[in-house]
């Protein structure tokens, strides 16, 4: 049943190979890549029919450069797992938007992350308290007169 549901909702689009092919794509962009910045004709002959003496080889070398993705035997943590792919890339637009320490009210992490998992919506909750959890803490009348805020007589 579950199956059948799951495949009338994807019948047109193939999700599986198109998964496996990105993976394979991300594991392919992440492996180490040689390089090579040499620059044909610098420091020595070049053209058509021109062999490269054996000092312009070990000169070549040295332009050649094997770029490695990651730490020394550092292996994907989703290596051995097909169905999933974990990338530790960091964006930094999101970081922008991350706290940086716990908001004032919370005394730990784990309250502030509590509370954020915790939804707040009328699908969730009853009319009345949706609208608890809403209102203002400062309610004004339309035409009612805001007093403007005076600074105390040391300040002055």
């Amino acid at each position: 049943n579950k199956r059948g549901t799951i495949a009338e909702a994807f019948a047109s689009a193939d999700v599986v190979a198109a998964f496996a092919s990105e993976k394979a794509a991300d594991i392919a962009a992440n492996k180490p890549k040689v390089v090579d910045n040499f620059l044909p004709g610098w420091g020595d002959w070049a053209g058509e029919g021109v062999s490269m003496s054996s000092k312009a080889k070990r000169r070549r070398r040295r332009f050649v450069s094997h770029q490695k993705p990651g730490k020394k035997g550092e292996q994907r943590a989703d290596q051995k797992l097909a169905k999933v792919i974990i990338s530790k890339k960091r964006n930094k637009h999101i970081e922008k938007h991350q706290p940086q320490s716990v908001p004032f009210p919370f005394q730990s992490k784990e309250q502030y992350q509590s509370s954020m998992r915790m939804p707040i919506g009328r699908e969730w909750h009853t009319e009345q308290s949706f609208r608890d959890v809403c209102q203002p803490k400062v309610l004004t009348h339309m035409g009612e007169l805001i007093q403007p805020i005076k600074a105390p007589k040391k300040l002055k």
